[in-house]
């Protein structure tokens, strides 16, 4: 039989062993627009697994693509997945990632910014 103490210190380390094992995954929305060095990156919320996280990202995306083209202001969009490309009238080109990614990481870091 375990003594009191014990116990406790065997509940504490399964709290933290499984809390370490939790995570969550991050739903992003990238803005790329090399012509003009912007590649800008926000957080959209986080969501308990990969799959609901996808799910938003692919939401979002077509959402957004809704709302672009009600815009009629002469820029062509497409969409791909949770990505979508949009060509100015000017040429220039963009895109807009929704993209998700476990919450140990953070895509801002990998360009050291």
């Amino acid at each position: 039989m375990m003594r009191p103490g014990r116990r406790s210190a065997v509940r504490a380390m399964r709290s933290h062993c499984c809390a370490t094992l939790l995570l969550a995954w991050v739903a992003w929305h990238n803005l790329l627009v090399p012509s003009k060095g912007i590649d800008e990156w926000k957080i959209l919320g986080a969501l308990e697994t990969q799959d609901r996280c996808e799910q938003r990202a692919e939401t979002t995306a077509r959402v957004s693509l809704q709302t672009l083209r009600g815009q009629n202001d002469g820029v062509l969009y497409a969409q791909n997945g949770a990505s979508i490309e949009a060509t100015y009238p000017d040429g220039v080109k963009a895109s807009v990632r929704f993209v998700c990614f476990p919450d140990t990481t953070d895509p801002r870091e990998s360009k050291g910014k």
